[in-house]
């Protein structure tokens, strides 16, 4: 059995609900794409291989099967998607084995057969392509076949038929051997089935010489009150005998696909119409390309004034565009990419250039070998304005900053000169004193006198410059640092472009409130995040990920602490490191040195500590800590 189980490509599994672990065969540990050996694995592992689009029904299906009411039974064909992204069809009887009566009934254990039915479901889906193409599959994979006599007497029938009967009807004597199948076809037309009539009438032209052949689909009533539908092909046979052959294939299954399709289709073009999406599809095998109307108006042409050939479309590139466009492409057929997503720029009919968004997709063969590329193009022309016009204000306003931050400088400047030019003025007299020989304690006091009250004059000047720029800042209160981040996040996701670059949060649970200023954190998390972004991107990566975290202090339990880690450039020594939060320090051309300084103040000022520190491999880690609410 064994051998037969190999040779048949038959995966079989055994589940323990108790243990919640479920035993595959090589061959079922293969078809879910898990490996090429025997395992023992959690259900949820098997789970995992269903295709999103069948996960929840199958789901559904499994826990219908595990209901102590019913017979255990599930038998269903669905989709799994392998480690590298292939997609086979399964086809799977499942068996669940209950113990106790009553309420205390329960599943124990199940056994499950499943087989590769990737190549029949190709079959099913070349049928949508062309009626001769399904006549010819269905020819070569029959199901249920009747062999006919001259005369339209049965003389032979095979097993498929006979269990068919049997598990709809009850028993297969009525269209058995010896039975007249045409007497058959003509008491059903008495009892007002009208395509009875059909088959009648198309086998007494085949038996009749004729017609060749007679195909024809139709409804078949079952147990359960439902109809199947069947797609019949009788062919005359003519040689040592003279008769047909009849083959019924069931068919309901592509009938709902084709339904299925068609309301598909009709949604796709709803969808593809309403947001002038423009469709393109490119055999690589024929290297023949089409685009869709909508495609071709994008850059200003009609239907048929633009030829649908790829070196057409390429020619149409911004010239600093193509290398980069025939890199992705490239590179995504070859599969060094998973994503075909980039933006450049096509001439437009009136010489203008439009930026494109576009998006596609491969289409591979049974081999896994790319043989279409397909996808989309958005005008986003308005859209890349939009953000080279926001860019002009951004750089507006890191202008207006810095004016703004030197005016600031000039003024602590202009207001400190007066109290420190006192103050050196005073500490002359006074070290003049000590060294005339002859000290005068109450000249000298007087003196120092004054000069403390210039130094307090001076901090009074900074305290007021303080309190300026921290007008209308909110008190601390109670704030869950795990929404801050994420508001964080999305604020940056709002106002930045990420390019293929990552923001993951790693948020520990049931972390207590802390006690802080809601705006004032956001603020340090999105300079963090931004800092992130700049030094990923100068390191010129073209993906990587900063991880946002968030956890209880190792060090001190009453403190949350926040880290955000990169992977960009880093800093080059410890000495750099030691300089990050140093008032006017930056590394960039054009920083102002304030951001970093600006935020461990705002932390420090709630409690907190600020610090980083370098990464092993690549970029910085930034911490930062706020006191638990007591």
């Amino acid at each position: 059995m064994s051998l037969g189980v190999k040779v048949a490509g038959l995966g079989l599994t055994e589940v323990d609900y108790k243990t919640g672990l479920i035993h595959l065969s090589t061959e079922a540990a293969r078809l879910f794409g898990l490996g090429e050996t025997e395992m023992t694995v959690p259900r949820s592992v098997v789970h995992a291989t269903f295709h999103p689009d069948d996960r929840e029904n199958l789901m559904l299906l499994i826990n219908e099967a595990l209901n102590p009411q019913g017979d255990g039974v599930l038998i269903t064909d669905h989709r799994v998607v392998w480690p590298n992204g292939q997609m086979r069809w399964l086809s799977a009887r499942k068996q669940v084995f209950f113990t106790g009566e009553g309420k205390a009934r329960r599943a124990v254990r199940a056994t499950l057969a499943v087989l590769d039915m990737t190549t029949e479901k190709l079959a099913l889906e070349a049928v949508k392509a062309s009626e001769s193409f399904v006549r010819n599959v269905l020819n070569s994979l029959p199901e249920h076949v009747v062999v006919l006599d001259k005369k339209g007497t049965i003389t032979a029938v095979n097993e498929p038929w006979e269990h068919f009967a049997l598990e709809n009807y009850g028993s297969s004597g009525n269209v058995s051997a010896g039975v007249n199948y045409l007497d058959v076809c003509r008491r059903s037309f008495e009892k007002g089935d009208f395509e009875a009539k059909k088959v009648l009438d198309g086998l007494e032209a085949v038996l009749a010489g004729n017609r060749n052949e007679f195909v024809m689909e139709y409804p078949c009533p079952v147990s359960g009150g439902h109809d199947l539908w069947f797609l019949m092909h009788a062919k005359r046979v003519n040689h040592k005998i003279i008769g047909a052959i009849i083959t019924h294939t069931d068919i309901t299954e592509h009938r709902r696909t084709e339904a299925a399709l068609r309301e598909s289709e009709v949604r796709l073009a709803l969808v593809v119409e309403e947001v002038k999406a423009g469709y393109w599809d490119w055999d690589l095998v024929t290297d023949i390309i089409y685009f869709s109307s909508e495609w071709k108006r994008q850059i200003g042409f009609e239907e048929d004034e633009f030829i649908n050939q790829e070196e057409k479309w390429e020619n149409r590139l911004h010239p600093d565009d193509r290398n980069m466009v025939a890199n992705e492409i490239e590179n995504f057929i070859a599969g060094r990419q998973p994503n075909f997503e980039l933006q450049f720029r096509l001439r437009h009919k009136d010489g203008t250039y439009r930026w494109i968004h576009s998006r596609g997709a491969l289409l591979r063969d049974q081999d896994a070998m790319p043989v279409r590329m397909l996808g989309i193009n958005l005008d986003v022309t308005d859209y890349m304005k939009n953000q080279e016009l926001s860019a002009q204000r951004d750089e507006m306003e890191k202008s207006f900053r810095l004016y703004v931050a030197s005016q600031t400088a000039a003024a602590i400047a202009h207001e400190l000169n007066q109290p420190l030019t006192a103050i050196s003025y005073y500490a002359y007299v006074a070290q003049d004193i000590l060294n005339s020989g002859k000290p005068n304690p109450q000249k000298l006091t007087s003196v120092l006198e004054k000069c403390g009250q210039q130094a307090q004059r001076a901090g009074e000047v900074i305290q007021q410059l303080l309190a300026l720029l921290h007008k209308g800042e909110s008190l601390a209160e109670p704030l869950d640092i795990n929404k801050s981040a994420v508001l964080a996040l999305d604020l940056v996701k709002a106002n930045s472009h990420l390019n293929s670059f990552k923001i993951e949060l790693n948020l520990a649970d049931d972390l207590p409130l802390v006690m802080t200023n809601a705006v004032q954190v956001q603020k340090v998390l999105i300079n963090l995040i931004n800092n992130s972004l700049e030094s990923m991107t100068e390191s010129g990566r073209r993906e990587g990920a900063i991880t946002v975290s968030t956890y209880r202090s190792t060090k001190l339990s009453s403190m949350a602490q926040v880290t955000v880690c990169d992977c960009g450039i880093g800093v080059p020594d410890a000495e750099t490191l030691n300089k990050l939060f140093q008032p006017f320090y930056t590394s960039k051309s054009k920083g102002l040195g304030m951001g970093l300084a600006i935020s461990r103040a705002l932390i420090e000022a709630h409690g907190g500590k600020m610090w980083a520190e370098q990464n092993p491999v690549s970029g910085l880690s930034v911490h930062f800590t706020l006191p638990f609410v007591l």
